[in-house]
């Protein structure tokens, strides 16, 4: 999915080779330049091998899960299926979708390799890492000039694939992650301005850690490297301050304007992390999330029914919230892996994109 149309972008001027950025270089300002814009899943199938998957979908009778916005049981599922899954479980299958997964992950590292980052901003939200469940702020950034990642629990006699998605998601263990407080803090004021209520957080205060949607990318992605992170939580799961689909579009636009007036002399990258539709696989929700953001549809992805917006699936706010920043700019290239893993249809749309900066 990708669209060769040529737009003019509202964020065009972020970029040092216009008139008017060299017009505030010359007046001696630094300027906070956006040079990537791309987004991930981050799920258990886009961090393990496919025969893992199937470990995994052993526990899938155990998790909340949602189709159509209603709450469903695996048996009712599977037996709903039928036998009409059952082409996309044979292992040749699976085997291909997992390369399909790996060379789309591989493909985006190589497109933040090349833009030469110094901070990524990764969009995405907390699951009781950051904050307590029950005290989730609807939008929070982390400040600070280091974070911790936190380290998730895995009993001993787990079985393995667990400890392998733990690590590939880059929780096996307490670890310093790289931040970018000054720009976070020069972020968080123009938000305000922009009338966003944002909680400040540091995780170095706090004593909590930042989950896996922000060590997911920077294990896969930046490979732990030195590349600063800005994390910006949004509250995507827990009832009942949950953004609705045109706030975090409406997030994503004020945020491009924030990184417009930044005094940094960064190169910026913006990525979504997490979704699509988990822990039911939804196509139809899936793919009409991809084509909105392919056409920047705008008034699309602000109606989304929030009812869909379940679980897993609510991670499809973040990319709303990316698609506000870049509504101006093409969509680079696009890759969707619906990967089921279970009779029922229990598995992850996996989706990986890039927008043209």
């Amino acid at each position: 999915m990708s669209s060769s149309r040529t737009r003019r972008s509202s964020c065009r001027d972020l970029s040092l080779t216009s008139a008017a950025s060299a017009a505030r270089t010359r007046l001696g300002h630094t300027l906070t330049e956006v040079v990537f814009g791309g987004a991930t899943s981050h799920g258990v199938t886009a961090v393990v091998q496919w025969q893992d998957w199937l470990g995994r979908a052993e526990d899938d009778a155990k998790l909340p899960l949602y189709k159509q916005g209603r709450r469903r049981s695996y048996q009712d599922l599977a037996e709903e299926a039928g036998d009409s899954l059952s082409a996309q479980l044979q292992p040749a299958v699976l085997e291909e979708r997992g390369r399909m997964i790996q060379g789309a992950l591989d493909r985006l590292r190589r497109d933040i390799e090349a833009a030469r980052l110094d901070v990524l901003v990764v969009i995405g939200d907390d699951q009781g890492e950051a904050f307590p469940p029950s005290s989730t702020p609807t939008l929070a950034i982390h400040t600070g000039e280091q974070a911790t990642a936190a380290q998730m629990p895995v009993p001993d006699d787990a079985a393995p694939w667990m400890h392998r998605a733990v690590a590939g998601l880059g929780m096996d263990r307490s670890r310093p992650l790289p931040t970018a407080g000054e720009l976070a803090v020069q972020v968080i004021g123009s938000l305000a301005r922009q009338g966003f209520d944002v909680a400040p957080f540091n995780t170095d205060v706090t004593g909590r850690g930042l989950g896996h949607a922000f060590t997911f990318p920077h294990r896969r992605l930046l490979l732990d490297g030195p590349v600063r992170l800005l994390p910006i939580l949004i509250n995507t799961y827990y009832a009942p301050n949950q953004p609705t689909p045109a706030r975090c579009y409406a997030i994503g636009a004020a945020l491009c304007q924030a990184l417009k007036t930044a005094g940094t002399s960064d190169r910026v990258g913006i990525l979504a992390s997490g979704g699509l539709s988990h822990f039911i696989v939804e196509e139809d929700l899936d793919r009409s999330v991809l084509e909105a953001i392919a056409r920047s549809d705008r008034h699309i992805l602000e109606r989304l029914p929030a009812e869909r917006l379940l679980e897993g699936s609510s991670e499809i706010r973040n990319w709303i919230a990316a698609a506000g920043v870049f509504a101006q700019h093409p969509v680079k290239w696009c890759e969707y892996v619906p990967t089921r893993r279970s009779p029922a249809g229990s598995g992850c749309g996996n989706g990986f994109l890039t927008w043209q900066v």
